[in-house]
């Protein structure tokens, strides 16, 4: 709930930073791992690559299925 929180009061403030971006990124992380969301992960993705499109996941820490969904927001 606390990265919910952050989103919240980013959209509401209309923060776009590389700091918003990891807050997205970790949502998605949490979509996937914790809640078998595939859809949730790819949105937050793909909206962490429109705020920093240097984004990117840890490749010592992902596993190939995080990685394959953050390659669909990818694209």
């Amino acid at each position: 709930s606390a990265l919910d929180r952050a989103i919240v009061l980013a959209e509401r403030f209309s923060v776009a930073s590389p700091s918003v971006a990891q807050v997205y990124m970790q949502r998605g992380i949490l979509s996937h791992v914790r809640d078998k969301d595939e859809e949730a992960a790819v949105n937050d993705f793909t909206e962490a690559l429109r705020i920093d499109p240097r984004a990117q996941l840890d490749p010592l820490v992902s596993p190939p299925s995080l990685e394959e969904l953050f390659e669909r927001a990818r694209s």
